[in-house]
């Protein structure tokens, strides 16, 4: 991941998202009306497309008759260090970003007017993915920690934190019913029961035979 500036910006944007080398982070809100990105208009041109140099990881592609007309909405100065995971709220009214380089904080932006409703010092010095569950009820934030932590979204309250990895946590997951976390390390993934907040199985990692 490379560095980014401390602000992201919100484009109106039916369209395509994209994430290519060197780009920053994105989100899509959930009514893929929203296009939230870290520094720079995650915005890629044909010559992109065509060029052989441009080393694609993934790639979305929303309908081709919805990529009219992309508009910017704001730009908001978010944190003191460079922003690292952005997500939507399930009903796309707010954005939750999490902050790196001793800036390990969650602030949650109001859409509307672009101000900030929240900010909590979540991890010790970095956020590096963010899962809210489609219940809108919890939010998981990973850090530099090898830890989970979870968070009562209404009420913005820590609730407990999960500690099964013996690395960083890599990637973040929530299942559609908002009933199971999952996460994946360098040592296996774990899959955490979210209504009874305890582990439920464990996939240590593969070797090269496996």
């Amino acid at each position: 991941m490379g560095i980014y500036s401390s602000y992201f910006i919100v484009h109106n944007l039916y369209f395509l998202a994209s994430i290519l080398p060197g780009l920053p982070p994105a989100a899509i809100s959930p009514a893929q009306e929203l296009l939230g990105n870290c520094c720079q208009a995650a915005l890629v041109a044909q010559d992109n497309l065509n060029s052989p140099s441009s080393e694609i990881i993934e790639l979305e592609f929303l309908p081709s008759d919805s990529w009219r007309n992309p508009q910017l909405v704001r730009t908001i100065e978010a944190h003191a260090g460079p922003v690292d995971v952005l997500t939507f709220t399930a009903d796309s009214q707010f954005l939750i970003s999490g902050g790196s380089r001793n800036d390990a904080h969650l602030k949650v932006w109001w859409l509307e007017n672009g101000r900030a409703v929240d900010s909590i010092r979540a991890h010790r010095t970095s956020i590096t993915a963010l899962a809210l569950t489609p219940d809108g009820e919890i939010l998981a934030s990973v850090g530099d920690d090898a830890g989970v932590n979870l968070w009562d979204w209404e009420k913005g309250n820590y609730t407990r934190t999960f500690l099964d990895h013996s690395s960083n946590i890599l990637s973040l997951a929530i299942t559609p019913d908002s009933k199971t976390l999952i996460t994946g390390a360098l040592d296996g993934i774990r899959l955490w029961d979210l209504t009874k907040q305890r582990p439920l199985y464990t996939l240590n990692r593969f070797d090269h035979q496996t």
